[in-house]
């Protein structure tokens, strides 16, 4: 499967059960045509469109080094200034097209992804598994150009407290059993920007986790389907209130959802698991991988281009 169209990706929403909580309703599906999201969405399916338009389709895609297939530029793993300088290229192409409003667009994470992938001996040092793991999704990812979001930080109920130590250790996500097919997620996460329409949902460790026994519950890094079974984000107030584009231009296309997920004892299976109980590790993740460094070369480009668009 190559880098997907805009219809692809309308039809592969339309096919997902995500239960998603906003103003008091309670939704399993028929997040295309909700008033909160269908905007946002249609402009999404407008980027994902752009991968296949003779204009830009040299510069946002790459061949797959498995299947061949035109995959989007931001799974290429740059091993020289060339290609360094085609993913910046494709990252303004959907920067322009947004005017740089949307902050979590498939390109940010994906570099994200791209970046722990290539450090997989790293997450092997913990266990070989692990590195198979951060791999294969990435693989998966790539060649079904899937869209993700991601979550770090749990619920900041009482700051002067931290996470884990809240409620008992109810609150935050974290393991609470461990199976022959993998572990049990329970508590819940934020802040997962665009949940109600991604394909996934990346739960990474970001706030520094601590070494005692009692905390071994809280650092991992895993990957989950929005639809999956237990799974529920809770979205903040909408900012698209349905007004005409004319007098609305940012909140009728860019409104990014964001969320608070919610997890009921989901069950995560092992190969969707790339770090289970290492504190260190979790602790170095961002660095370690240079996830940050690629994530942030997005994060940079998106900001600047809408400046140096309007100088041209």
């Amino acid at each position: 499967m190559a880098a997907r169209a805009g219809t692809a990706f309308l039809d592969r929403l339309a096919d997902s059960r995500p239960t998603v909580h906003i103003r008091g309703e309670t939704l399993t599906g028929g997040i295309r045509h909700h008033p909160a999201f269908r905007n946002v969405v249609r402009t999404y399916a407008e980027l994902y469109e752009l991968q296949h338009s003779a204009r830009h389709k040299d510069v946002l895609t790459y061949p797959s080094p498995t299947s061949g297939e035109p995959v989007a530029t931001s799974f290429l793993t740059p091993t020289t200034p060339d290609e360094l300088v085609k993913r910046r290229k494709a990252f303004t192409v959907w920067a322009e097209h947004s005017n740089g409003m949307l902050g979590r667009t498939g390109d940010y994470l994906n570099s994200g992804l791209m970046a722990m992938a290539s450090a997989a001996g790293w997450f092997a040092g913990a266990d070989p598994a692990f590195g198979d793991s951060v791999r294969r999704y990435y693989e998966k990812v790539r060649e079904e150009d899937l869209l993700l979001c991601h979550t770090l930080v749990p619920p900041q109920v009482n700051r002067a407290v931290p996470g884990p130590r809240q409620a008992g250790g109810s609150i935050a996500a974290h393991i609470v059993r461990e199976d022959d097919n993998g572990v049990v997620i329970r508590g819940a996460r934020m802040l997962a920007t665009i949940a109600p329409f991604a394909d996934e949902l990346l739960v990474l460790p970001s706030t520094l986790l601590r070494g005692a026994p009692e905390d071994r519950p809280y650092p991992y890094a895993l990957a989950v389907p929005m639809d999956a079974e237990g799974l529920r984000c809770i979205t903040r107030e909408p900012l698209d209130h349905g007004l005409p584009r004319h007098d609305h231009p940012l909140a009728s296309r860019f409104d990014e959802p964001d969320c608070v997920v919610v997890f009921d004892d989901v069950h995560v299976p092992y190969e969707r698991c790339f770090l289970l109980g290492d504190v260190e590790r979790c602790n170095d993740l961002f660095a370690r991988t240079a996830a940050v460094v690629h994530m942030s070369h997005q994060v940079v480009t998106r900001t600047v281009t809408p400046t140096c668009s309007r100088r041209r």
